[in-house]
């Protein structure tokens, strides 16, 4: 998912076509912010299937069981609307996959690659998303970010997530192999 380049393909579609209606004379406003609204749409989706992806890939790496790990994915991938950092990758997905102390090691194992940056820029795509689907465009004026900037965001937010993908792949592993028996990863309090 996050080799797929089409996703960036969609985006540079829609930034010609922004392009192209900024560059007419004619009045283009309302399908200019039409176009910058499909930007963030596109850019937000495609985060929510990469970490759906994602769930799913680590529950068929964490259970034996190819039932289970298809209902931990289906369970956790429908309890998840959204992708702020802490509370839709960490909380509930990292944590309920992997434990607490599964989830701790992914945070600390992941500090210094990127996280924050990651956050930062989740975090901001958020905030324009929720304005983007809360708030019609007909007869507001609503500041809408074009879709170069979501093409941006795309950039910085993949490179962000390829090194995320490579931290919680790693701790999986590890968890993987020091697994015996009972384990302590998976209680379900982890404040």
């Amino acid at each position: 998912m996050l080799e797929d380049s089409s996703h960036r393909g969609n985006l540079s579609w829609l930034k010609c076509e922004f392009d192209k209606l900024a560059a007419s004379n004619t009045d283009t406003a309302l399908q200019m912010a039409m176009v910058s609204k499909l930007s963030i749409i596109e850019l937000s989706g495609w985060i929510e299937e990469v970490r759906d992806g994602l769930i799913s890939d680590l529950a068929f790496m964490l259970f034996d069981d190819v039932e289970r790990a298809q209902a931990e994915s289906k369970r956790i991938s429908k309890g998840v609307n959204g992708f702020r950092y802490k509370e839709h990758f960490i909380e509930k997905v990292f944590e309920p996959l992997l434990g607490c102390y599964g989830a701790k090691l992914f945070e600390d194992s992941f500090e210094n690659q990127g996280r924050d940056d990651l956050a930062s820029s989740l975090g901001s795509l958020w905030t324009v998303r929720c304005e983007c689907a809360h708030r019609s465009i007909e007869g507001v004026t609503l500041t809408l970010q074009p879709p170069s900037w979501c093409l941006q965001e795309f950039d910085r937010i993949r490179a962000g997530m390829l090194k995320m993908e490579r931290s919680i792949l790693s701790v999986a592993n590890v968890i993987i192999e020091r697994k015996s028996g009972v384990s302590i990863l998976w209680d379900d309090d982890c404040r």
